[in-house]
């Protein structure tokens, strides 16, 4: 199987977005804005359960999709998966045929844009007919759960039948609907998960403020292949998350964390490189665009896979160092002198400040022309953003009492450090 690049090129402009297309540079195909295309295959009103299974089986007609049930929610309703695939890699997984993204969405009854997304990008691989389309299949599977909780749905409700929420019950595997999903990732064995959420409109969690991706970072428990895989894709979603004016956060998780989440129990337990997407609700972010923000993503942790799997030697993983392509070369040294003016200020806490619960490191930039702001605590990458206001909730309880290192660093979009502040401060959760 020949390796394929997926490129990105300018192409129509959408009310919210950057205007970018989907280039296949090998094939010399280009498509129109294929976040758009798939977009635009979502209803302006999500699917009830019923209208959901409607739709599976009106796709489960074309040779692209097998759609299966994998299990039953506590009040007998079919969990359904979907795969979408070249017609000859059929029922094949990971080990098998090309590698296969696995998808989560809608695990709380509420929250639909996940299952819109999921659903669209498989309506459009099913029926779209162009040489694009076909390649991408010939080289990516995708797997969705597209409504992981029918009860909830059903009901209205973010929990199950059984009032579990299912984004907590990845460690004890208590509920149907969370085993159903296990077993399929076993039987499938993707290279990547990602599991889709939504964010309330009003929320006094800082973390909350706007849409976010949460991904495995590194500490000496993480093997470094799986944090650099998830580190390394980040920045890609970044980075089209920006050109397509989706604002977005990003955290990084270590082995301390709760792997009751869906996204870690991938990622730490199962040793699969796993994101959350959380796309903000409220009157300023629509359906359709919380649908794009989805969307986007799924494509851009796609096309990492195929860039990342093509080439290797059989059971090999990690990241690939990719050669640089015709638009995307590294910057010379002349070009790094050349960048402009950048002022990077650390705007609190301050210097030696004596903190304790949540406390926001907020960052004050000008100039233009960088990609995203990272915060380093003790050297480890916690978050990631693009996006005004540049702050991190750093949650004092997360670290022993003492003095702790910050380190708030200005990046262009190939990650080069373009400027750093560093901040000392000292923890004390003891009170007083």
């Amino acid at each position: 199987m020949s390796r394929i690049t997926l490129r990105w090129a300018s192409k129509k402009a959408w009310p919210w977005a950057g205007t970018i297309a989907l280039l296949l540079a090998a094939a010399g195909v280009c498509a129109g804005d294929i976040v758009s295309d798939i977009v635009s295959l979502a209803p302006s009103q999500p699917h009830s359960y019923e209208q959901f299974v409607a739709a599976v089986e009106e796709l489960a007609t074309s040779p692209r999709i097998t759609a299966e049930t994998i299990g039953y929610s506590h009040k007998g309703r079919a969990v359904v998966l979907v795969a979408v695939h070249a017609p000859k890699h059929a029922g094949l997984s990971s080990a098998e045929g090309p590698p296969c993204l696995f998808i989560v969405a809608r695990q709380h009854g509420t929250e639909c844009s996940g299952t819109e997304a999921a659903l669209a990008l498989a309506r459009y691989f099913a029926t779209t007919d162009d040489e694009t389309s076909r390649r991408i299949l010939e080289q990516l599977t995708i797997v969705a759960v597209a409504m992981a909780n029918p009860d909830g749905v059903a009901a209205s409700r973010r929990h199950n039948a059984a009032n579990m929420d299912l984004n907590r019950d990845w460690i004890s595997l208590s509920q149907p609907e969370t085993r159903a999903i296990a077993e399929a990732v076993s039987l499938w064995q993707p290279l990547a998960a990602i599991d889709m959420h939504e964010l309330p409109a009003g929320s006094d969690k800082p973390a909350y403020a706007q849409s976010f991706v949460e991904t495995i970072g590194h500490d000496d428990r993480i093997a470094t292949w799986l944090s650099d895989d998830c580190r390394t894709c980040s920045l890609r979603i970044a980075d089209w998350m920006k050109m397509y004016s989706l604002p977005a956060s990003f955290y990084y998780d270590d082995s301390s964390d709760s792997c009751k989440l869906c996204h870690r129990y991938f990622g730490l337990v199962r040793g699969i490189p796993a994101y959350l997407f959380e796309a903000k609700t409220g009157s300023e972010h629509p359906l359709e665009q919380r649908i794009a923000f989805h969307v986007l993503g799924a494509l851009v942790v796609g096309n990492y896979l195929i860039h990342t799997y093509y080439g290797k030697q059989p059971g090999e993983r990690g990241a690939v160092v990719e050669e640089p392509t015709a638009g995307q070369e590294q910057p010379s040294q002349a070009a790094e002198l050349s960048q402009p003016a950048f002022k990077l200020e650390i705007a609190g806490p301050t210097e030696g400040a004596v903190v304790s619960g949540v406390v926001p490191v907020t960052v004050q930039v000008e100039g233009e022309g960088f990609s995203y702001v990272t915060f380093l605590i003790d050297g480890v990458l916690k978050a990631m953003t693009t996006c005004v206001p540049y702050t991190y909730p750093l949650n004092a309880e997360d670290y022993g009492n003492g003095e702790h290192h910050i380190e708030v660093t200005l990046c262009n979009a190939t990650g080069h450090p373009l400027l750093s502040e560093h901040r000392t401060i000292t923890i004390n959760n003891n009170g007083g």
